[in-house]
Parts: structure tokens; sequence; C-alpha cells
């Protein structure tokens, strides 16, 4: 399932349109996206962003590693 930007929509129209599609695909993992991305958001300075990049990539981790273990309950 693919999604494209709607170049007839506004940018807040295709974000939300994007957010409900990643959605649907997995509710878990867009949750986690969508509430650590503000940490990306930064001034442009290099050295900031790559402290930024770093924060999201750990924030993302520990919420991953915090989802229950699916193959658990196998056996």
């Amino acid at each position: 399932m693919t999604f494209e930007f709607d170049p007839v929509k506004s940018f807040d129209e295709n974000v939300a349109a994007f957010k409900a599609h990643v959605e649907q695909l997995d509710p878990e993992c867009a949750a986690i996206f969508f509430s650590t991305l503000e940490t990306l958001t930064g001034d442009g300075n290099p050295d900031r962003a790559r402290a930024r990049r770093t924060s999201f990539n750990t924030a993302v981790a520990a919420a991953l590693d915090a989802l229950p273990d699916e193959d658990a309950g196998i056996s």
C-alpha cells in the first residue's frame, strides 16, 4: 500500500492524510513515530541536528523495546 502527497491539498491536509495512512498500516509504530517526530525540529545547526537525530533514534528504540514481544506467547 503506497501513499502519495496530493499537490492540490494543503501541507496540513497532506500531513493528516499521511498520518492516517501510516496509522492504518501499523498503529503502534505510527504512535511512536509521531510522538517523537518533534524531536527532529530545529534551527538548522548541523551539530544540534546530529544530537536531535540521536535523541530521536534513542526515543524510538526505547519505545520499540517497550512494546510487548509478539513471539513471547508462541511455543
